[in-house]
């Protein structure tokens, strides 16, 4: 009995020295700081003004590792949100790194490479220029102009350095995190080719490609994307990342605390916490 007496005193305590961590990181956070801010004091962990794939890895599995099963079974909206904005974030974070990474010689991202999440979170706004890309980016693709698109058309498309060549200058306009279009143009080059869609790839690993961006988009199932399709989605993708981000910002204080633990030793055993 005197053991479960100290373990819960340990806890209470752990709780209250947390909590009070929080409220006085809280207070010294600017009122309005920036995403990219937020991002590159919670994952910075060594303080080295830059930040690695390794702290980045940290962070997520921290994150992983916030256990939000509903007790007792049955389905919880609120912890079904939190989760598929957690699969969102894991998903997305190698390919958002390597874009972001405009040096990948220097060793991590810079406060300066991460300031262009903000600028992408201020372009998924209204009249912030990212829904012009994608209809942009639609209409490229979309050879014939029937307003739909077949798998067929984004093999083609992925195949043409020319088509390619477009959407990278268009995007370069909206948001030039990388010193010139024509290296922002070669970053789109290799990530098709890695993707399985290059001008060097097999026509069945294109094809299958293809198909998957097909199904991903298409919800009425005819095997075509329409434009309001994508509209759709974009919509649904843009809200939730905005979502992320109102997230990340609130949690940036505790976030930050602890991103100089441990993580392995946090993971030992497979240890969860329970919130």
């Amino acid at each position: 009995m005197a053991q479960r007496h100290k373990l819960s005193f340990f806890l209470v305590a752990l709780f209250s020295a947390t909590t009070l961590c929080y409220v006085v990181l809280a207070q010294q956070q600017p009122a309005k700081q920036s995403l990219g801010d937020v991002l590159h004091q919670a994952l910075d962990k060594d303080k080295d003004g830059k930040v690695t794939w390794k702290e980045t890895q940290g962070l997520l599995k921290l994150l992983d590792n916030v256990n939000r099963a509903p007790q007792g079974g049955g389905n919880d909206p609120e912890v079904e949100k939190y989760n598929r904005l957690l699969s969102s974030v894991k998903a997305g974070a190698p390919t958002m790194f390597d874009m972001l990474d405009a040096d990948p010689q220097d060793g991590g991202l810079t406060k300066k490479e991460l300031s262009y999440v903000t600028k992408f979170v201020r372009s998924l706004k209204k009249d912030g220029g990212m829904r012009d890309f994608v209809r942009y980016a639609f209409a490229t693709v979309d050879a014939d102009g029937d307003d739909q698109i077949t798998s067929k058309e984004i093999v083609e498309a992925a195949k043409d350095d020319e088509v390619v060549s477009k959407l990278a200058y268009k995007f370069h306009d909206l948001l030039p995190f990388r010193r010139s279009a024509e290296e922002l143009d070669r970053l789109f080059q290799n990530f098709i080719e890695y993707f399985g869609a290059g001008k060097n790839s097999l026509d069945e690993e294109a094809s299958a490609m293809a198909e998957g961006i097909v199904r991903w988009f298409d919800d009425d199932g005819d095997g075509i994307v329409q434009r309001k399709e994508v509209g759709r989605h974009y919509k649904e993708a843009g809200l939730q990342f905005l979502e992320i981000s109102k997230l990340v910002k609130e949690m940036g204080p505790m976030l930050a605390m602890f991103g100089g633990m441990d993580m392995n030793n946090m993971n030992n055993g497979g240890a969860k916490m329970d919130l």
